[in-house]
Order: structure tokens, then sequence, then C-alpha cells
């Protein structure tokens, strides 16, 4: 079975934030600093009520609770940008308009890309992912093919996807409607 694809700069910022969304080290993180901020101005408010200063108490108690409930759509939109930055810096516009091939072979796979070739055995897949915008094959060394779905199409990537975990005993995990948290 063989695919034929393009990568988008949109593509790579979804595979992005789908990994760091799924991270239990960045999930705890971005947890942390939230309870943690609105603790720390939760804290300012009560100094400053115990200061007979209500009004600032109210001030910080209210940024306490905004604070808690928009970092998350802030970290969401700091996150993107970030990594639409760093699709810019490290790849220049390379990958725009390039085609880009997954071949499934008897024992591995082949990929074909902008700058060469390469051939993973089976036993080097690790995960097999697919959400509303992409498909994803995880390989070892912590690397991930995006296989964008709006290029594909939907049944030809869950097809895809279905093959290799055929072949490699992995299940295909579904991610559709996952949010960011």
């Amino acid at each position: 079975m063989e695919i034929s694809y393009r990568i988008t700069e949109n593509d790579f910022v979804d595979g992005q934030m789908f990994h760091s969304a799924h991270d239990a080290g960045s999930s705890r993180r971005r947890l942390i600093v939230r309870v943690l901020a609105s603790l720390f101005y939760l804290g300012f408010a009560f100094v400053a009520f115990n200061k007979a200063e209500p009004s600032i108490a109210a001030l910080f108690f209210v940024g306490a609770i905004l604070l808690f409930l928009f970092l998350p759509k802030w970290t969401h939109w700091r996150y993107r940008r970030h990594f639409a930055k760093h699709y810019q810096r490290l790849f220049q516009g390379r990958l725009e308009g390039e085609s880009n091939r997954i071949i499934i072979e008897e024992d591995g796979i082949r990929t074909y890309g902008f700058d060469g070739e390469s051939y993973i055995k089976f036993s080097g897949i690790i995960g097999l992912k697919y959400d509303d915008k992409l498909g994803m094959v995880r390989i070892k060394p912590g690397q991930m093919f995006l296989l964008p779905i709006s290029e594909i199409g939907q049944e030809k990537t869950v097809a895809f996807l279905q093959e290799l975990s055929r072949l490699t005993d992995i299940s295909v995990e579904d991610h559709r409607g996952w949010k960011w948290r």
C-alpha cells in the first residue's frame, strides 16, 4: 500500500499541538502553572484583605479566577505561535508543496521525502494514532510521520493505519474530538 501527500505548516503545528497536549510532562507543567499562579493571586488577595484593603483584595481575587479560567486559552495560543515560528525557522518553507510518499513493504515501511528516503522496520514503529486532522505513525527515536487527512482523506488514512496495525500488532488509537486542556 502506498500513500502520497504534502505537509503544510498547519499540519506540522497541529501535530506538535497534539503531541504536546498528550504528553504527560507538558500537561503536568501546564496544570502546575495554572494552579500555582491562581494560588499566588489568591495569596495576594488574602494579604490585601488582612491589611484592610478590600478593593485590592477583590482585584486579586477576580484576577485569580480569570487566570484560572483563561490560562488554558492563552497557553494554546502561545504554543501554537511557538510551533509556527519553530516550523518557519527550522524548515524555512522547504516542505511547502513537496511531495512525500510512504510505502508499506513486506517487513517495513519505505518513505520518500523532499531531501531523501528512509526505511523503517516494523519493529521500529511504536504507535499509530489519528485525530480529526492527522494520522500519526510514531517511530522509535521519538519521531513521527504526519499524514494530513485533508490531503489523503479520512478513509485512506485509517485504512493505511489499520494495515500497519495488522502487520505490527499495534492498535490504532482514535483521538477524534480531543480538546486542548
